[in-house]
């Protein structure tokens, strides 16, 4: 597994937190960008189960591998640098971006695939929030 180094959170949910992190290589120009969800090792069987049952999804974040050490369990996850629907309206309002109600729509549309997916597993997601 390659070496990350964790730079910022994100975001916290029921498992613990997520943080922005970048690939350590000092032969490389370019930097690797993955979010971390981090959870501690006791709490995390579900976590573990759940990355490979939805391994695959269009409508998921991917998953690149995951590693533990004694205390904590890391999934090692896709950046969606884009950010949240919730920033993308937010940011239209403010008139940062233009966001079109048919594009609102379509991201609505895809989260909700999303959530399908995982509900078609048998799994039920933990921190949505609305």
């Amino acid at each position: 597994m390659n070496q990350w180094k964790k730079l910022y959170v994100v975001g916290a949910g029921c498992f613990g937190k997520v943080y922005y992190a970048v690939m350590i290589d000092p032969f490389s120009s370019c930097a690797d960008v993955v979010a971390v969800k981090c959870a501690d090792v006791s709490r995390s069987s579900s976590l573990q189960q759940v990355s490979t049952t939805l391994k695959g999804s269009p409508h998921v974040v991917q998953f690149f591998g995951s590693d533990n050490n004694i205390q904590t369990y890391n999934l090692y996850l896709e950046y969606a640098s884009a950010g949240s629907l919730h920033d993308l309206i937010v940011h239209s309002k403010r008139g940062i971006l233009s966001i079109t109600e048919k594009q609102v729509g379509y991201f609505a549309y895809q989260l909700l695939k999303g959530i399908q997916d995982i509900h078609n597993t048998g799994w039920v997601h933990c921190d949505i929030m609305f």
